[in-house]
């Protein structure tokens, strides 16, 4: 039942989705800046709200790219099991925005992270702070549709996001 993931997984009262507010990014990885495009936003010149979910998979697999972790196996792969989100403001034609990977929890063969995407200015280019939409994504590494454990490697990437 589609509730109680949410309550499991997204924004339990333990984790809960934060006001939109300024940005207070812990990770150690390195936030991933994503321009706002017409291909990107619907007639009025919103993002289109499937694109957020792309953008916190680019954000994802640029942070596994950069740590220099060997992910893409032709034997095994990542796949994502849950996903809940929470639209708090729109993103618009011409913002930049930036997201934020966290690792939430942790066991041997999957990861929960919370990622953030803030808009940190607009199309006049005029700073801005703002949180516009948070998720709370559960992956694990399958081979063979079987879950597996995580390589030393991939653990301590994980362990990095704290």
């Amino acid at each position: 039942n589609s509730s109680s993931c949410f309550k499991r997984c997204c924004f339990s009262q333990k984790s809960s989705p934060p006001s939109p507010q300024k940005r207070q990014h812990q990770s150690k990885a390195q936030p991933m800046q994503i321009k706002i495009y017409y291909e990107d936003t619907d007639a009025q010149g919103i993002v289109y709200h499937a694109n957020y979910i792309k953008f916190c998979e680019r954000a994802r697999s640029e942070a596994l790219m950069q740590a220099g972790v060997d992910f893409a196996r032709a034997d095994a792969h990542f796949v994502v099991s849950e996903l809940c989100a929470k639209f708090l403001r729109p993103a618009r034609l011409g913002d930049t925005l930036e997201i934020h990977t966290s690792l939430a929890a942790l066991k041997n063969a999957s990861a929960l992270l919370r990622q953030e995407i803030y808009k940190i200015k607009d199309i006049k280019n005029v700073d801005f702070s703002e949180l516009l939409y948070v998720q709370d994504v559960k992956i694990a590494f399958v081979k063979d549709g079987r879950p597996i454990k995580f390589s030393a490697e991939i653990l301590e990437f994980f362990k990095s996001l704290r």
